[in-house]
């Protein structure tokens, strides 16, 4: 960081060097864990691009780019008005700039992306009624670009829904959409996303009492997370809470149980992006809740 070109931006003289000055800078302060100041350098590169008129098609990607990282960023720190405007804005890229820089590739991205921020969005400001109209959209749009978008963003959009669907407790839209990234053949290419979905595939199966499929369920599990090297402590707990709880019958001993867990998972306990501790809690039976409260 003490490079003479990062020490003063007045020493930058073109487009190519503001986009690589703030990217640094905002990478930087991300790793460093001050994500104002990565914000803030995020921002600024974004209103530079915004700012350059007669721009070429690179530079639109470049725009979407730093639109597609700051987002995000303005969730995390609670600042989702403004979020939610970016996203306006984001969308209305297509409308703002002349038809020849906008290819099907840059309606592909845009369309992508915003969603999937958009869906972080809801499940922060927990906006059941606009994430009811984001699946529609989705569902009504996808079918036009499906077949064009590449693997990845197409199975991380299909996690993110279904991640959104977990966690409004529509657990069959959730296995529908688990169900179409698992099917997809680029799947095992994509780690995270396959990690979330058998994970997401077990626990939205115990949660609709399927517990006929568990028994299997369990064993395949924990076979396909081994493969991807991803069976570690949490896992290895959420499958024993399961592997117990479905095979109890007496309500004392699955309380007792989920209580147990609620202890063990009482720090923040997440895999991927399923959050363990709030789903534990939730199977708190509503004296225990009470008491475990006072």
């Amino acid at each position: 960081m003490m490079h003479p070109l990062l020490l003063n931006e007045d020493n930058i003289k073109t487009t190519k060097g503001f986009i690589f000055y703030y990217n640094i800078l905002a990478q930087y302060y991300k790793m460093t864990n001050n994500i104002e100041q990565s914000y803030a350098y995020r921002l600024k590169l974004v209103n530079r691009l915004e700012s350059i008129k007669n721009k070429s098609r690179k530079l639109l990607y470049n725009q979407i780019g730093a639109i597609n990282n700051l987002i995000p960023q303005a969730i995390k720190l609670g600042k989702l008005d403004e979020a939610g405007q970016m996203i306006k804005g984001f969308r209305n890229i297509p409308s703002a700039y002349p038809k020849k820089l906008i290819s099907d590739d840059v309606l592909i991205k845009i369309f992508c992306r915003s969603y999937l921020i958009e869906l972080m969005l809801v499940i922060a400001t927990h906006d059941t009624v606009r994430g009811l109209q984001i699946i529609e959209e989705i569902e009504l749009t996808l079918p036009k670009y499906e077949s064009k978008i590449p693997p990845f963003p197409l199975l991380h959009l299909y996690g993110k829904i279904a991640v959104y669907c977990f966690e409004t407790a529509n657990y069959e839209d959730t296995l529908s959409w688990v169900n179409k990234a698992l099917n997809h053949k680029q799947i095992k290419k994509t780690s995270d996303i396959y990690y979330l979905c058998i994970v997401l595939n077990l626990i939205t199966r115990f949660d609709l009492d399927q517990y006929q499929l568990l028994e299997h369920l369990c064993r395949s599990t924990k076979r396909n997370l081994q493969k991807i090297d991803r069976y570690d402590n949490t896992e290895r707990e959420l499958l024993s809470f399961i592997n117990s709880y479905y095979k109890l019958t007496d309500k004392k001993q699955k309380a007792d149980l989920i209580y147990d867990y609620c202890n063990k998972w009482k720090k923040p306990t997440e895999a991927g992006e399923i959050n363990l501790s709030n789903w534990i809690v939730q199977k708190m039976p509503t004296k225990t809740k009470s008491l475990k409260k006072t």
